[in-house]
C-alpha cells in the first residue's frame, strides 16, 4: 500500500477525508475548500517577470510546475542544464521567429561549453569528443552544426584566454591606477582640473593573439569602456573576444558591441547568482525571455526565473508556512462555511459560493493576478460581475485562511455591511 493511501487528513487544515483525490499535484492531500488556495499558492502567476507581461497564465502555471526542480544556476554548467532542458521540449514550428528545433539547439549549446571549458572539465571534453564518434548524431542533425568555428586543437581556447587575459590586465591596471589618480585629485580640490585630461594614455598597439586574431588598442579601449559603463565582468569580456575572433573575425568592433548590447546589459540587470561568461548562453536567455523561440519556450524561461526571485510570505505561501496557524486559519474559514449552512454556502471546484442576506450569490477563488491586499477574485454569480474588495492594509499580515474567513462574512451580510464595503453598496444599487 502506497503512503498516499495511509495518509487520509487534508495537509492544510487536517480535517479527515472520506474520499481521496489521488490525481492530485505535487503529491497533496487536499480537501476541496483548501485545495485551489493551496495550489495557487504554488504556482502562482505573477502579472509580469524582469518586466515582461504574463499573456498567458495558464502555460505560465504549468511552466512553474516543469521548472520547479531547478534552482538558480551558480555555475556555467547549472546554466548549460537549464537551457537544454528549457529547448529539448521545443518541437519545429515554422511560424517561431526562430525555428530552429530543440536537437539542434541542445547540441549548440553543448558544443558552446565544451569548446569553451573541455580543458578544464571532463565532461565538457567528453562532449568535444562526442562528433567525432561514429553515430553519436543523427546524420541530418550532424550536417546542421556548424564546427568551422571550432578548432579541434584542444588548447586553442584556453590559450587565446590566456593570452588576451595578459593583454587585458594591462589595460585593467592603468584603468585603476588612473581612477585612483583622479580620486586623490578630487579630494585636493582639482575636480574641475580634471575635465582637461584625457585619462586614455595608452601607446597604439596591435596584437597578435594566437598568431591569427589581430586587435588594437583603440579596440580594446572600446570594448572596456563598454564592460565599465554596463558592469560587464571581464570573464564575459574574454568570452566575447574569442567569439569575436573565431567567429566574427570580418566584423569591425562597432558591430561586434552593438549586437552584444541587445542582450547582454539586460541579462546583466537581471542580477543572476551567476551571469554567464558564454555570450551565446547569455544570447539565448534574452531570446528566450523575449519570446524569440516561441511561447512555450518563453514562458519556461520566464518562470524558472520567477522561482528564483519570488518572495514567499508564510501567511499566503503553504511552502512556507508555519503548519499550526495555516491549520487553524483554514478551519476557522471552514467551520464559518458550514455555520452558514449548505443553503448558503457552497465548496464546489475551485470556487467558494456564498448567499448574501440580500439572496446574491458570489463567487470567491484565486485571483489570476495577486496584489499584497487582493489574493482572490469576487464575482456576483452566475453573471460574473467582478467586486472588488480589498483587505484592510492593517490585516495583510494575517493567514489567508483568516482574510477568506473576513470575505466570506462580509459577502454573507452584503446587506449590513455594504455601507462598509462601498464596492459591494455600488454593485447593489446598480441592481
Amino acid at each position: 500500500m502506497s503512503e498516499n493511501n495511509l495518509r487520509r487528513n487534508c495537509e492544510s487544515c487536517a480535517i479527515e477525508l472520506t474520499t481521496l483525490d489521488m490525481r492530485q499535484e505535487p503529491d497533496l492531500i487536499l480537501c476541496e475548500l483548501c485545495k485551489p488556495w493551496v495550489l495557487d499558492s504554488i504556482y502562482q502567476v505573477p502579472d509580469s517577470v524582469i518586466g515582461i507581461p504574463i499573456k498567458n497564465p495558464e502555460m505560465f502555471r504549468l511552466s512553474l510546475k516543469l521548472m520547479e526542480n531547478f534552482t538558480e544556476p551558480e555555475h556555467e554548467h547549472d546554466w548549460l542544464t537549464l537551457l537544454c532542458d528549457i529547448f529539448s521540449r521545443k518541437s519545429y514550428d515554422e511560424e517561431a521567429y526562430v525555428s530552429t528545433s530543440g536537437s539542434y539547439m541542445v547540441n549548440f549549446l553543448r558544443r558552446d561549453y565544451s569548446n569553451r571549458w573541455k580543458i578544464y572539465d571532463e565532461e565538457a571534453l567528453e562532449m568535444f569528443d562526442e562528433p567525432k564518434k561514429e553515430g553519436c548524431l543523427e546524420p541530418e542533425v550532424l550536417e546542421s552544426v556548424d564546427f568551422k568555428p571550432w578548432s579541434n586543437d584542444i588548447t586553442a581556447h584556453s590559450e587565446f584566454i590566456s593570452e588576451m587575459k595578459e593583454i587585458l590586465t594591462n589595460y585593467l591596471d592603468k584603468r585603476l591606477e588612473n581612477q585612483n589618480e583622479q580620486e586623490e585629485l578630487k579630494a585636493s580640490g582639482w575636480g574641475d582640473y580634471l575635465k582637461h585630461i584625457s585619462w586614455i594614455d595608452n601607446e597604439p598597439i596591435i596584437y597578435k593573439v594566437n598568431h591569427r586574431f589581430e586587435v588594437t588598442t583603440e579596440q580594446i579601449n572600446k570594448v572596456l569602456d563598454w564592460a565599465e559603463k554596463y558592469d560587464i565582468s571581464n570573464d564575459f569580456i574574454l568570452q566575447l573576444f574569442f567569439d569575436w575572433a573565431t567567429k566574427y573575425p570580418n566584423s569591425d568592433v562597432d558591430g561586434l558591441l552593438y549586437e552584444t548590447n541587445l542582450y547582454a546589459p539586460k541579462v546583466r540587470l537581471a542580477s543572476f547568482k551567476h551571469m554567464p561568461k558564454s555570450p551565446e548562453f547569455c544570447r539565448l536567455i534574452y531570446c528566450l525571455a523575449k519570446g524569440y523561440h516561441g511561447e512555450n519556450l518563453q514562458c519556461l524561461m520566464l518562470a524558472a526565473i520567477h522561482r528564483w526571485r519570488r518572495a514567499l510570505y508564510p501567511s499566503h505561501h503553504f511552502l512556507v508556512r508555519n503548519e499550526e496557524i495555516w491549520t487553524r486559519s483554514f478551519q476557522l474559514l471552514g467551520s464559518i462555511i458550514q455555520s452558514l449552512g449548505k443553503k448558503r454556502a457552497k465548496i464546489d471546484v475551485g470556487i467558494i459560493k456564498i448567499k448574501g442576506e440580500s439572496g446574491r450569490w458570489y463567487g470567491i477563488q484565486p485571483a489570476t493576478f495577486k496584489t499584497v491586499f487582493q489574493y482572490w477574485q469576487v464575482t456576483i454569480l452566475p453573471k460574473g460581475n467582478h467586486i472588488c474588495i480589498d483587505i484592510q492594509q492593517q490585516h495583510e499580515k494575517m493567514p489567508i485562511g483568516d482574510q477568506l474567513a473576513s470575505v466570506v462574512l462580509a459577502l454573507a451580510n452584503d446587506s449590513l455591511i455594504d455601507r462598509e464595503i462601498h464596492t459591494l453598496a455600488r454593485h447593489m444599487v446598480d441592481e
